[in-house]
């Protein structure tokens, strides 16, 4: 009975501690070490431990600093106190108890135990702890510590504390760049894309071999950053002695259904042209249902004296691979309009489809293009396509709107008589009087002037009085400018 009543005024004892402290109730905390005596005690039988694993798992910083300061008064905290404490700091990454312990002037860790417990501290995703003993311990840590190091901070992802060894040079890393390039393919193999990408920014020199080994991993476990980062360093070996391997490469990301990498790949000039695997990739990208990966390889120009793929892949899915361009995010709608064109073309070459195909996707790719000269250029030369009335009413308005667009007069000028020039339009009498009241409104120079003289030579005006009018109108602009030149002689 009296074993029962002990265990029982210890548990009550206990449970009004753990609520002080998960409160933070730092008095009465005060008042339940005073009501039981504990002050002289906490070190000698390791309460005072206990109360601060507590504490900072409860992240009551305050409470475990008192305890410290209490323990500290009538006892000296021990080596292995200080241990204890900085274990549970690094548990709950308190970087304020871990800085203090590491000021005790009685701390003293050896190189295993600053391992181990940097170690915990990334384990734990405590890196501000962690990097505030890499600081104290760097200079104690031997290279197979550090490399150690290198392992678990990539495996747990954390960015922050390679990034702090390789600013510290903690790693001779010219010599470790076997070590290095392991890591790049553990945090791939883990989809750590952003750990790899950096250790493959870090100073290590890469060879060829090494950068095909890592992309080849990179494709397999679909990783399109690492991918893009070996591709964008452009290795001539693998560009030029071993492009079969990207072409082996493509084939595999669509075989497992990954378009972004096939894309990503073939983007990059991972085909020759002509490719002996080219057809091999227009028949696995139709069987995967990939026509957005179908319409890259037209894209390239690998297949387009190759009439089996046109009509036995291309011609029936037409439409497919035009809605996969138009939804590409990807590109803009000047390289939309050039991707249709190409199968347009490449269909009409072999006499798959009639002469229409894709006229309205085209001309809506080209009123979407936003630099209004290009605009109004690529509009110019869709002029001999066959349309339909009501593109054609579209047509005429986006080839007028993109010529009165711009603030400059003399480019609208030229723009406008571009349209007249050309016989674009099927009634030219809104651009002609918008071109006359350009002409009369403006302030021009006597240089302009003449040189739009010259262009209206160009164009027959007799049956037009308003083109004539414009003439009349320069000419009676030019005469008084002509005097003042005369008088100025």
């Amino acid at each position: 009975m009296e074993l029962w009543q002990e265990f029982k005024d210890w548990w009550y004892k206990y449970t009004y501690f753990n609520n002080a402290i998960k409160k933070g109730d730092l008095e009465e905390f005060k008042k339940l070490i005073d009501h039981y005596k504990l002050s002289d005690y906490l070190t000698a039988n390791r309460r005072g431990i206990y109360f601060c694993q507590k504490a900072l798992e409860a992240k009551q910083t305050h409470i475990v600093h008192y305890v410290m300061d209490l323990s500290n008064t009538n006892k000296e905290l021990s080596i292995d106190d200080l241990d204890q404490i900085l274990t549970h700091a690094a548990y709950y990454n308190n970087l304020d108890i871990a800085q203090r312990v590491c000021n005790y002037p009685n701390f003293l860790a050896d190189e295993a135990f600053f391992k181990w417990i940097i170690y915990e501290a990334i384990k734990h995703k405590s890196s501000d702890v962690a990097l505030l003993l890499i600081d104290k311990s760097i200079k104690i840590l031997k290279a197979k510590r550090i490399k150690y190091l290198f392992r678990k901070a990539a495996y747990y992802n954390n960015l922050e504390i390679i990034e702090d060894l390789l600013k510290r040079e903690a790693l001779d890393l010219e010599r470790q760049k076997y070590f290095v390039i392991w890591l790049i393919c553990e945090a791939i193999k883990k989809g750590n894309s952003n750990m790899a990408t950096l250790l493959l920014n870090s100073a290590v020199e890469i060879s060829p071999q090494s950068q095909r080994d890592i992309l080849s991993y990179a494709v397999m476990q679909n990783d399109l950053m690492v991918a893009e980062n070996i591709l964008n360093r452009r290795n001539e070996i693998l560009f030029r002695d071993e492009r079969w391997i990207l072409g082996s490469l493509v084939e595999y990301a669509i075989i497992k259904h990954h378009p972004e990498m096939a894309l990503l790949m073939l983007s990059s000039g991972a085909l020759i042209n002509p490719s002996p695997n080219s057809r091999s990739l227009m028949g696995l990208a139709y069987n995967q249902s990939l026509f957005n990966v179908m319409a890259k390889v037209i894209d390239k120009d690998v297949l387009i004296h190759d009439k089996s793929v046109w009509k036995n892949y291309i011609g029936p899915n037409r439409e497919k691979i035009r809605e996969a361009i138009e939804n590409d995010y990807t590109l803009n709608p000047q390289q939309k309009l050039e991707s249709l064109f190409k199968i347009r073309k490449g269909l009409m070459e072999w006499h798959v489809v009639e002469s229409n195909l894709f006229v309205g996707p085209i001309l809506r790719q080209a009123l979407k293009i936003v630099d209004c000269d290009k605009r109004l250029q690529t509009l110019i030369e869709l002029k001999r396509m066959e349309f339909t009335s009501e593109q054609r009413g579209l047509y005429e308005n986006g080839l007028i709107q993109a010529a009165h667009e711009g603030n400059n007069s003399a480019d609208k000028w030229h723009k406008l008589f571009s349209l007249i020039q050309n016989s674009i339009l099927s009634d030219a009498t809104g651009i002609k009087r918008s071109l006359y009241e350009l002409t009369k409104n403006h302030k021009w120079k006597k240089r302009e002037l003449l040189r739009f003289l010259d262009k209206l030579s160009d164009i027959d005006i007799d049956d037009d009085a308003q083109m004539q009018s414009i003439e009349s109108f320069i000419q009676s602009a030019l005469n008084p400018l002509e005097r003042i030149a005369t008088s100025n002689k």
